[in-house]
């Protein structure tokens, strides 16, 4: 699957699923693990993903055995990004921004956190940015959007998403006939492409 969400209510422990998804990222033997991969968590802000998923995600790995010997981790005003230099392995967050969002060639998975609670225009960037990655050559990105829809009403992009799916519309002018194409296969009842 290119892209899946979930929604769930608040304190559902969506943050920690999500954490420990980026984990798993880092973690040689896990079937997300890809040596040398750069993966992503976006937030509406640093400060955001700093006090939910990257702060779980940091507890998490600072408990492992083996912290010190192989991860390294930079948290600080311009960057939060955890490393296992080993396999040159990387989660790092990612504000959402459009600029933020270009050149994700090398990305594997990137985890959108919150994202009804992104700015409008900046988070319809990064969407778009996102989708659009799926279709550069040898791209092996995978998106997941977790949040509560609850911030965002309808016609909001991450709204429309959770509701039904990323899906284009056309009216027929002589039937009046509106025809709906999803992108392929299902998640939990939305569209999704795989």
């Amino acid at each position: 699957m290119l892209t899946s969400c979930l929604s769930t209510p608040r304190g559902q422990g969506k943050s920690t699923l999500a954490a420990w998804l980026a984990l798993q990222t880092l973690t040689p033997g896990s079937p997300l693990f890809e040596a040398g991969s750069e993966n992503h968590v976006v937030g509406s802000s640093l400060g955001q993903s700093r006090r939910t998923t990257f702060g779980i995600l940091r507890r998490m790995v600072e408990s492992l055995p083996n912290f010190g010997s192989d991860y390294r981790v930079s948290d600080n005003s311009l960057m939060c990004r955890i490393r296992h230099p080993k396999t040159r392995t990387e989660v790092t967050v990612l504000p959402a921004s459009g600029k933020s969002a270009m050149g994700l060639v090398n990305a594997r998975l990137v985890i959108a956190d919150e994202p009804g609670s992104w700015k409008p225009a900046d988070g319809l960037l990064m969407h778009d940015a996102l989708q659009g990655a799926h279709g550069k050559p040898g791209s092996a990105l995978r998106v997941l959007y977790v949040g509560t829809v609850a911030p965002a009403v309808s016609p909001h992009w991450w709204a429309d998403l959770v509701e039904g799916g990323h899906r284009d519309q056309s009216t027929s002018p002589s039937t009046k006939e509106t025809r709906t194409s999803g992108i392929g296969g299902t998640l939990s009842g939305r569209q999704t492409r795989s």
